[in-house]
């Protein structure tokens, strides 16, 4: 039985030692915050037993460094789907052709009249024509430099940001440390004023004298240093993201351009452009009106299969509140009138009661 233990204890302690391994890792977990974590609590709730520095100049400026890591995050995952994008819209239009060319197909047509065929054919042949030449278009080069260009200066300033984080929880360590002994220290010194302090309570006021001196000297280089450097570091990430979106709004626009000239090269628009998109519309609004009217996929049809005929529109209703009237229009109404319909449209329903025509609420009345 002891031995049996002995096994499971072992197996136990191992385990833990690979979780304590997996866990306990420097760029998993921020342990300067695991440690001050008392002091943030308090100093998010404003813990009314202390006292806690506050800077808003450094305040703005860590603000300003978290709103540029955002926009930041938020590019390089916008700008990688664009890169990605772009070459799927020339595969997408390959694709379509394939859809088309296999829909217009001669040879799969069920008609055989001569005229049907040699009209299809004329269609295939300009789709496959399409196709063909719809692969001769290359962006490879502006997909490249965006991805190797812009995507890499992003990764570069998310990582200088990552840095600049690094220095801030330093400085809010530090910054919790003065503070902690701060108030422990006026602590002391206001129980001295108020009774005598014991031998070990005075070692431990001189001690935290001294350390209040220490953190306060390593908070002020530390604060002193960030306000001075991070307005510089923040105009010059402004200026990178700034310039990145001139590139990245150029990059599409030539991108755009580059397609529509190889296209337009390629397949030169004789005919005005209205005039192709009519002629179009003239051909299949037919067939489109005729696929509509399908009972298979009429959406205004029952289940049934038969139309469904419309409800007659309600010729009386009743009042269901008193209702006096502001307007010479308007219809006074009282609890239980029988009111005879004359227009129902609106929230205002124009009626007839009592010899009396006006305009009275829908919602004071129901449907008989």
């Amino acid at each position: 039985m002891g031995s049996e233990f002995k096994k499971v204890t072992t197996l136990v302690t191992t385990q833990l030692k690979q979780v304590e391994k997996r866990m306990w890792k420097a760029d998993q977990h921020d342990w300067n915050k695991f440690k001050h974590t008392p002091q943030i609590l308090k100093q998010k709730i404003k813990y009314a037993g202390g006292s806690y520095t506050v800077d808003q100049e450094f305040n703005d400026l860590e603000q300003a460094v978290i709103d540029m890591d955002i926009q930041v995050k938020k590019m390089l995952k916008y700008i990688k789907v664009f890169a990605e994008g772009m070459p799927q819209i020339l595969s997408s239009s390959t694709k379509i052709a394939e859809a088309f060319q296999n829909l217009m197909d001669p040879y799969s047509n069920l008609k055989y009249d001569t005229h049907v065929l040699q009209g299809a054919f004329d269609t295939w042949t300009r789709i496959t024509n399409y196709k063909h030449k719809i692969k001769d278009v290359h962006v490879d080069i502006e997909v490249n430099d965006l991805t190797d260009t812009v995507i890499k200066k992003l990764e570069d300033l998310s990582a200088i940001l990552k840095s600049v984080f690094k220095k801030t929880s330093i400085r809010q360590g530090a910054l919790l440390d003065y503070d902690k002994v701060y108030n422990d220290h006026e602590a002391l010194v206001l129980k001295q004023e108020q009774t005598e302090l014991t031998l070990a309570q005075n070692n431990n006021l001189f001690a935290l004298k001294r350390k209040l001196d220490e953190y306060k000297v390593k908070y002020d280089k530390l604060n002193t240093i960030l306000k001075k450097e991070l307005p510089i570091f923040i105009e010059y990430g402004r200026e990178v993201i700034d310039m990145i979106q001139v590139y990245v709004y150029f990059a599409h626009l030539t991108f755009c351009y580059q397609i529509a000239i190889q296209l337009q090269v390629r397949f030169p628009v004789e005919k005005d452009v209205n005039a192709i998109i009519n002629e179009f519309t003239k051909k299949n609004e037919p067939i489109a009106e005729e696929i509509e009217s399908l009972s298979l996929i009429c959406t205004q049809l029952p289940h049934g299969g038969a139309s469904q005929p419309s409800l007659p529109k309600p010729t009386h209703c009743v009042a269901m509140y008193d209702f006096d009237g502001k307007e010479d229009s308007d219809l006074p109404i009282k609890k239980g009138d029988v009111i005879a319909l004359l227009d129902t449209d609106g929230d205002w329903w124009k009626g007839q009661v009592h010899g009396k025509i006006g305009y009275f609420p829908s919602s004071y009345v129901k449907i008989e």
